[in-house]
């Protein structure tokens, strides 16, 4: 009857409900994204029964029908902004938009129109940064992204232009070590990177090149040695792993954020 549209539920049958219909009739408006912030629901959608015409956009609703709203209009005229990669730093929500003559870079919104602005146009003019994995460590947002110059690198914000900046350029020149994975724990930063001489190693920092560095290097040389996502728990990260012996495959390791403390 309505098309995919955004929809919430109590967990009963009798509670579960269509919020608002973004667009009448049967064309879907396909919410995705969906994340929680400030007591509300944020998400990417096309709304034309909210704006004509808005294309894909930041909408947010309180779970009432009034209460679902279209935050900001970022790419004007149809064109599609397509906000993603959301996650909540502090007291703000970030996420990755495609601005007119910027392409896809780092945001960030308090929920209100003029809160929601870009953070840093960091691949200068409309190349894309291409921002993922955007994570809350001590209320300092840590992601990936690529400049143009120094290839995917891990990236840190404080919530300012000026404090946006890049950590550490651990594949030195345009090559990317391509930072996935990232996780915090204990105040600290952890990921996965590749410096082109160790392979797919576990990294930590502090927020600083200096203090940047691999925890334990598995496996000698530039085969990989670990992938797939991070787990903190009680002070302890979890993750796949491979050892010197290639044979041995990969296994359950973990790590408490030193090279003695990282062990199958």
């Amino acid at each position: 009857k309505n098309g995919r549209e955004v929809w919430k539920s109590d967990g009963t049958a009798a509670g579960t409900a269509m919020i608002k219909n973004l667009q009448p009739g049967t064309e879907a408006r396909y919410p995705v994204n969906i994340i929680a912030f400030n007591g509300e629901a944020y998400f990417d959608a096309l709304g034309n029964a909210l704006k004509p015409n808005p294309g894909r956009e930041l909408f947010k609703t309180d779970g009432t029908a009034a209460g679902t709203v279209l935050v900001k209009d970022i790419r004007p005229g149809g064109s599609w902004a397509s906000p993603g990669q959301f996650a909540v730093v502090g007291k703000a929500l970030y996420f990755e938009a495609f601005g007119n003559g910027t392409g896809y870079e780092i945001y960030k919104t308090d929920g209100t129109t003029a809160g929601t602005v870009l953070l840093k146009d960091i691949r200068t003019g409309t190349g894309n940064s291409t921002v993922r994995f955007i994570t809350d460590v001590g209320g300092i947002g840590y992601f990936r992204a690529n400049n143009g110059t120094n290839g995917a690198e891990l990236w840190k914000t404080d919530g300012t232009t000026a404090g946006t900046v890049l950590v550490a350029d651990l594949r030195v020149g345009s090559g990317s070590s391509d930072p996935t994975s990232i996780t915090a724990m204990g105040g600290a930063c952890y990921f996965y990177a590749n410096d082109g001489k160790t392979g797919q190693e576990l990294y930590k920092t502090d927020g600083t090149a200096a203090g940047t560095a691999i925890v334990k290097e598995l496996r000698a040389g530039t085969l990989n040695s670990i992938g797939g996502p991070i787990v903190a728990a009680n002070g302890t990260l979890f993750f796949r792993g491979a050892g010197p012996n290639p044979a041995g495959g990969w296994e359950l390791w973990k790590s408490d954020g030193t090279a003695a403390g990282t062990m199958i």
